[in-house]
């Protein structure tokens, strides 16, 4: 036992693709928002005396979802809000007893799902909702990915080169600056080398200050963001880089530790722990494996993943959340995260440096989310809402 401190299959496309050569298809740190998605137990939990055994159960029997690849809790409102990839988002009450949501914004005239990652695929609630009602989307046209405002302010927007690969996952770090998944831009192998291109906003995480506007931009520059001066041609939005499809990252409230999965082109998928300014290697590795032979005398500086996995264990990872709830006390610390093609589960040791599986849910885990208590809740594509409980 380690050291603790005590206290549906048509839906497959959207990120097995991502997997394939065959098919061009679909990461000082920040502090994840108090109000978003972060549970801080006043007591830590106490170890359990006997192995884990996990479960998943069905947290909202009565609600279903179409094609659904998010669940955010917002503590300022009470509620709980779920992402459709057709545009529209849901609200309801996080009880298991809740029998039916509300439609709390409604985007399918903007959203483009004619490919299958393209959608309306990141939402973040501004720190400060509770006083300006704002929050962020982040969706795709037939073009482009856009981030906009509830207000119809678009903050951000860029071209698409291919319909894949558009990572979409944004949010908010407590020093208030907004985080986005930008994935390579698509296509096998990264043909147009996007996410080793510091010029280009492709493979990367970005990070940006939404409350002032620079210029022409309705945003400005972070001071301390790695490029900030931009020099030499250097994008300033970028706070790491070398990304493949990172879909889903999340922010600890208690480390600010920035966790990804990034979803690997054919042999493996990996987890990284993103840092101001680091190169995560794609598409000179992929892993811990080098991808590009012409490009293996460059991988002495980049950072590799804190851990991988190989096809077929699984083939398209789904990022999740460092566990900070107190139902699970023996997963307390750890960062549980999954695979959307197999289900499988995992959780990984930050002080072994070890993963270990945990569950085999069966399930197309699109996303993981955390629900009032800090507990963690398994988005399944095919639309329900799965919670990690105990078996005991």
């Amino acid at each position: 036992m380690k050291t603790r401190i005590l206290g549906a299959l048509l839906a497959l496309p959207i990120i097995l693709s991502a997997c394939s050569n065959a098919s061009p298809l679909p990461a000082p740190t920040g502090t994840s928002s108090p109000t978003q998605g972060t549970a801080s137990p006043t007591n830590e939990p106490a170890l359990p005396q006997k192995p884990e055994s996990y479960q998943v159960v069905d947290a909202y029997p009565a609600l279903t979802f179409k094609q659904p690849l998010e669940y955010v809790w917002l503590e300022s409102s009470g509620k709980a809000y779920v992402v459709e990839r057709g545009g529209l988002i849901h609200e309801f009450e996080d009880s298991v007893d809740v029998r039916g949501s509300n439609v709390f914004a409604d985007l399918t005239d903007k959203v483009s799902v004619s490919a299958t990652e393209r959608g309306l695929l990141g939402l973040a609630f501004h720190p400060d909702h509770e006083e300006n009602g704002l929050y962020y989307v982040n969706y795709t046209t037939e073009r482009d990915t856009v981030i906009e405002s509830s207000e119809g302010e678009v903050v951000m927007s860029f071209p698409q080169p291919y319909s894949n690969h558009n990572g979409g996952h944004i949010a908010f770090g407590n020093d208030g600056y907004l985080h986005i998944a930008v994935g390579d831009g698509g296509g096998a192998g990264d043909p147009q080398g996007n996410a080793q291109n510091l010029s280009r906003l492709y493979g990367k995480l970005l990070r940006i200050d939404i409350d002032k506007k620079s210029g022409s931009k309705n945003y400005s520059i972070p001071p301390d963001n790695p490029f900030a001066d931009g020099r030499g041609g250097v994008l300033p939005e970028i706070f790491a880089y070398g990304l493949r499809n990172p879909w889903k990252f999340s922010i600890d409230g208690m480390t600010g530790k920035i966790m990804a999965g990034d979803v690997g082109q054919n042999r493996i998928e990996e987890v990284d722990e993103i840092v101001r300014g680091g190169n995560y290697g794609w598409n000179i590795m992929e892993g811990t494996s080098v991808y590009k032979d012409d490009k293996a005398a460059d991988k002495a500086a980049l950072i590799p993943p804190l851990t991988e996995y190989q096809h077929p264990e699984g083939k398209s990872v789904t990022g999740g959340y460092i566990y900070r709830g107190e139902l699970l006390s023996w997963l307390y610390g750890d960062y549980v995260y999954g695979d959307f093609v197999t289900g499988r589960v995992w959780a990984y040791d930050f002080e072994s440096g070890e993963s270990r599986k945990i569950l085999e849910t069966g399930l197309n885990i699109s996303s993981f989310g955390l629900d009032s208590k800090g507990e963690i809740l398994v988005v399944d594509y095919s639309g329900k809402l799965f919670r990690i409980t105990s078996k005991d």
